[in-house]
């Protein structure tokens, strides 16, 4: 590759990262003034609480690749059959176990330990229930 090539790649993703961080900046201004300081703390708390195993959709994309691309290389079909029915038991699985510690310990915590002002835990509730079930679902299955 040449260092023509390497600068100009490194530049459009510098120049992508500004677009992205402006962008983010804007919405989070339009955000705190649609709902408002209080509403918008609540918000980012309870999806913070959610996004404590944000570590596992990566990790188990990184290990389902592994194994699919071993069996790929092999050129046997029935272990890559094999493969896809392993890992889509185990991504149910996963989302099931993590679905159950949200809904019991989560939920649980939210209501009793999380300090939010008076009258605004069924809304903290609400996006919490909204945040897990975003967080469980397959992204691709949200856009069908």
């Amino acid at each position: 590759m040449s260092n023509k090539k390497i600068l100009k790649n490194t530049m459009a993703l510098y120049t992508r990262q500004v677009i992205v961080i402006l962008i983010s900046l804007y919405t989070l201004r339009v955000v705190i003034n649609t709902l408002g300081i209080e509403d918008y703390g609540i918000y980012t708390v309870v999806a913070g609480f959610v996004a404590l195993l944000g570590f596992l959709p990566g990790t188990l994309a990184s290990a389902t690749q592994r194994f699919f691309s071993f069996a790929m290389g092999e050129g046997d079909k029935l272990k890559l059959y094999q493969t896809f029915s392993v890992n889509l038991v185990l991504y149910a699985v996963i989302a099931l176990i993590a679905w159950t510690i949200l809904q019991t310990v989560g939920l649980w915590y939210i209501e009793n330990y999380l300090k939010i002002p008076e009258g605004r835990t069924l809304a903290a509730v609400s996006i919490y229930k909204m945040v897990t079930i975003s967080f469980v679902v397959p992204h691709s299955q949200l856009r069908k």
